[in-house]
């Protein structure tokens, strides 16, 4: 089968990307084809560029005479659609070829695209409609103060929900199939299939994990909290270090926090890291903390930290429940709650025996639900749904 993968960016930028990867290296192991059209126009289209000589851009003009190139060369016999931000090149290729969309995260139903209210930091418990124009304007959670750009959004939005009721959708988690299901997409078409897809299974680490190195990797934005992390490290008894990996506009104001709270010499900022740094840093520390405060789809770094053998300590936000129980593969902590954040990096870090057990239990949990196999499989049989239902 040959697939064609529709995105926004042609690199490596997040957990929507890191999926086409895994999916398209994983399809290829199975004697699947997968191209890649995208449409960031300042980017190098390298994101499967070991696998694929297919990369093609699509820019904002002659939009519908490039996609028809694309799917002259390519001759895809599916369109699996990511993060495609015009509901317009949806309809296009509706028309044209059997289509599967992959929905990873809220701006198919937020006007913000985060389901999450800034300024009073949590998740946003509304369905999109004209209070959105109004909650932008106090809550900052929609692009700044700009009513007109606020009133596009929501048409975009509108226009996502029109299109997407008449196609299947796979999500990653219950969270986000609800999150549809409240906004007017039929549950029927909507199926949860993990982003994950593991390729073989290796031995539990054996090296030495009795760090009290800790590890946070993600875009330094405010709804990652890290600036509640920070806070909660300083609560936290004994030696300790916390690793930071990731770049972003927050950087600044979180560094002068470090500085003010006196813990320099505790908290080290990485900025970007490539791959095989991260993979380093995974197995050099005890274990993952994502503090995150906006509703994650999934919470990819939790499963990479896994399959090294490292516990996480996350929020109960978004879909993070659908991975991670409280005491089996780490701990799950109510949002926001510094006190209980400080409590379980404390114990973490003090019960070596403890530590390692959630480790084991991570890993052993990763290898049984991610299996690539079984993924493929399911991803296999999700176009063959699509390629009858065109027929």
């Amino acid at each position: 089968m040959r697939i064609l993968h529709f995105n926004h960016h042609g690199t490596d930028v997040g957990g929507v990307e890191g999926y086409i990867i895994d999916a398209s290296h994983a399809l290829k192991r199975a004697g699947h084809e997968s191209g890649l059209v995208y449409f960031e126009q300042d980017e190098p289209g390298d994101l499967l560029a070991d696998i694929s000589e297919f990369h093609e851009i699509v820019g904002s003009a002659n939009q519908e005479y490039l996609l028809t190139q694309a799917l002259d060369h390519f001759k895809p016999d599916i369109a699996f659609i990511h993060a495609v931000y015009d509901s317009i090149i949806v309809e296009w290729l509706i028309e044209r070829l059997p289509v599967l969309t992959y929905v990873h995260g809220p701006y198919l139903v937020c006007p913000g695209s985060a389901q999450y209210l800034r300024r009073h930091r949590k998740v946003c418990p509304y369905q999109p409609g004209y209070m959105c124009l109004i909650r932008a304007q106090t809550e900052q959670c929609c692009f700044g103060r700009n009513p007109v750009r606020h009133w596009m959004q929501l048409r975009k939005v509108y226009s996502y929900l029109r299109t997407y009721r008449h196609l299947r959708v796979l999500v990653g988690s219950t969270f986000m199939r609800d999150l549809l299901i409240r906004s007017g997409i039929a549950g029927e078409q909507i199926t949860i299939s993990a982003p994950i897809l593991l390729s073989s299974t290796t031995p539990f680490p054996q090296y030495n994990n009795r760090s009290r190195q800790i590890l946070f990797a993600g875009r330094l934005v405010p709804e990652k909290g890290l600036d509640i992390l920070i806070r909660a490290m300083g609560n936290v008894n004994g030696q300790w270090r916390l690793l930071i990996a990731g770049e972003g506009p927050e950087r600044s104001r979180i560094e002068a926090l470090v500085q003010h709270l006196n813990m320099q010499d505790q908290v080290e900022f990485l900025g970007w890291c490539s791959e095989s740094r991260m993979e380093r840093l995974y197995e050099q520390s005890a274990f993952v903390v994502i503090p995150s405060l906006w509703p994650e789809p999934y919470g990819r770094i939790g499963i990479e930290a896994a399959i090294h053998g490292r516990p996480a300590i996350a929020f109960d936000v978004g879909g993070v429940g659908d991975w991670l129980t409280d005491g089996m593969n780490g701990c799950l902590v109510p949002a926001n709650d510094t006190h209980s954040l400080t409590a379980c990096i404390q114990r973490l870090l003090d019960d070596y025996d403890y530590r390692q057990r959630l480790g084991r239990h991570a890993y052993e949990y990763a290898f049984e639900r991610w299996s690539e196999v079984e993924q493929v499989d399911r991803l296999v049989s999700h176009f063959e749904a699509a390629l009858t239902y065109w027929k």
